[in-house]
């Protein structure tokens, strides 16, 4: 299994002990399963899973996180974090899966328990330090796309923001107690304060023409901005400048980065 450096030649001893005092008796009870070449599979944490040939990536949001070779073990650990799928490289890959049950039975000596237990402690690990590293850095969350049809309020003056918005197609008109005072143009982000700080909504924006958003929720933009640091540099630069230019009142602003302040 491809994991983080700290821990690897260690965990691949405790794995191979494991396969020979606990998963090898058991295997005239497993459930083998072949999965196809270029197949996607749903992650099973039902049971605990060996590989017995071929090799199989495990995929987080269309990302692989890691690759599950021959003697490899997969079981409940990794799906408790997010879903997982299975997608299998240019091979065939074939899988025996062991119930919890099972397993439980094969633990009734010492050195059986021990080794299953120091095995668990040490990927567990490993695994979640994979994930943390791409959920951080490495995959952004995928976003909603919403559409406007001209005319169409996308933020109202007013409300509780709970989302951002990044443009992507089209274009919208800003607008402070009905008074006209900019325009957002596509790849900008606008109503990222109001949402990060769970205020209120100080201008309304409306869809000037058939309009694409990406909408993301509070947490799902902090996500997104670990995972595009230039972006993240930018919202901070047009932060700083904006208020600079709220010194007197957003309509007197002359700056056009204000519109991330709604």
């Amino acid at each position: 299994m491809a994991t983080l450096d700290v821990g690897v030649e260690k965990l691949a001893l405790m794995r191979q002990r494991v396969v020979e005092v606990v998963l090898n008796p058991l295997r005239e009870r497993g459930h083998y399963r072949l999965i196809p070449k270029g197949t996607s599979v749903s992650f099973d944490p039902s049971k605990v899973w060996l590989v017995e040939r071929g090799e199989i990536g495990v995929e987080y949001l269309g990302r692989t996180i890691l690759t599950l070779e021959q003697g490899d073990i997969a079981g409940p650990w990794m799906g408790s974090v997010a879903p997982l799928s299975l997608v299998t490289t240019g091979f065939e890959c074939e899988v025996v899966g062991f119930d919890h049950s099972t397993i439980g039975e094969a633990l009734s000596s010492d050195d059986a328990l021990k080794s299953w237990c120091a095995f668990l402690a040490v990927s567990t690990s490993c695994y979640f330090a994979e994930f943390a590293e791409m959920k951080l850095v490495n995959v952004p969350p995928a976003p909603r796309h919403c559409t406007f049809a001209a005319g169409e309020t996308i933020l109202r003056e007013g409300d509780t923001g709970k989302e951002v918005f990044f443009l992507v197609e089209g274009g919208a008109e800003v607008s402070v107690r009905g008074t006209l005072v900019g325009e957002i143009q596509e790849n900008e982000i606008f109503g990222a304060l109001a949402a990060l700080t769970q205020g209120v909504r100080t201008a309304t924006v409306t869809a000037t023409k058939q309009t694409v958003c990406m909408a993301f929720r509070k947490d799902e933009f902090r996500d997104f901005l670990r995972a595009n640091t230039t972006l993240m540099e930018k919202i901070f630069e047009d932060f700083a400048r904006a208020l600079g230019d709220l010194n007197d009142s957003v309509i007197k602003a002359n700056s056009t980065k204000w519109r991330n302040l709604f």
